[in-house]
């Protein structure tokens, strides 16, 4: 399944549109998230980080893949913060479309 963003503004409307509220700039604030890359990957894969901090405690900044749904909802791929940099969510893209292309090249195979 390919999605149908092309860039992460779009899938923020859609996410508006349908009522949901992931990117509210106070669900951002609450979890200290950010876009951590705005590039969009199969038009559904995007990248955000968190923080934690509770008072004088601060955690490492980490970083989760996103997925869009055609209907603008947002899931997590993984686990949350699963990432400590965020050259290493990207490379977890990639490995995640790779073995998309090996699932879809094995159903033809075998079907």
């Amino acid at each position: 399944m390919s999605g149908r963003f092309k860039y992460v503004s779009e899938i923020q409307q859609a996410n508006r549109r349908a009522g949901f509220h992931f990117f509210d700039a106070d669900t951002m604030r609450f979890f200290k998230s950010k876009i951590a890359s705005w590039e969009v990957w199969d038009g559904r894969y995007f990248i955000t980080s968190e923080k934690f901090e509770c008072g004088e405690h601060s955690e490492p900044r980490e970083y989760t893949i996103r997925e869009a749904q055609d209907d603008g909802s947002v899931d997590t791929v993984g686990e949350f913060g699963q990432y400590g940099t965020l050259a290493r969510a990207k490379a977890g893209i990639r490995r995640l479309l790779i073995q998309e292309i090996d699932r879809t090249e094995e159903a033809q195979r075998s079907g």
